[in-house]
């Protein structure tokens, strides 16, 4: 027989009594249109990780995609690098990553085709990433890791004549 779902998805199971066999069965199934590879805002909590568009390894990301990742670690965190493990993006789709917690935030920057970029530091602890493709080409989309950092990290230039710096810690944290 044929079975028609229509809610996206599919649960078979097979139960059997355990005193008859038999030579078994076989199942074909098939989809009609692609699914989104990611929805709505995902807030990431852990001090670090990885992410990427949904569309996994080797395969393009869906078009017309509107999703967000709020990076969001522990109050203890001071700022979170962001580092771009891979970048193919088709034209007319952007990856926007702003210094804050929405989109409403400073805009870093936004990215488009393939060029990875240094990593990036956040001025708070905080940052959020859009991506949006749009309805014609896809590509295979991208994956971002991040950590986050309590006290000082990477290297500061001083441009001003004097001035002030510490370790980066609070003055109720140790180093």
């Amino acid at each position: 027989g044929v079975a028609s779902i229509s809610s996206g998805s599919m649960f078979v199971e097979f139960i059997t009594n355990g005193s008859v066999t038999g030579a078994g069965w076989d199942a074909s199934y098939s989809s009609s249109g692609s699914s989104p590879t990611c929805s709505g805002t995902t807030t990431l909590t852990a001090v670090s990780g990885t992410f990427d568009d949904g569309s996994g390894s080797g395969i393009d990301y869906a078009p017309n995609l509107n999703c967000s990742w709020l990076i969001d670690p522990p109050a203890n965190i001071d700022n979170v690098e962001l580092y771009f493990d891979s970048l193919d993006l088709a034209g007319g789709d952007t990856l926007f990553v702003h210094d804050g917690l929405n989109a409403s935030a400073p805009l870093i920057n936004s990215y488009t085709g393939n060029n990875i970029p240094a990593f990036i530091t956040s001025s708070g602890r905080n940052l959020f990433i859009e991506f949006n493709s749009d309805a014609s080409l896809e590509a295979n989309g991208w994956q971002l890791s991040y950590q986050g950092n309590n006290g000082c990290s990477g290297q500061k230039t001083f441009t001003a004549a004097s001035g002030t710096f510490t370790d980066g810690t609070s003055a109720t944290q140790s180093y």
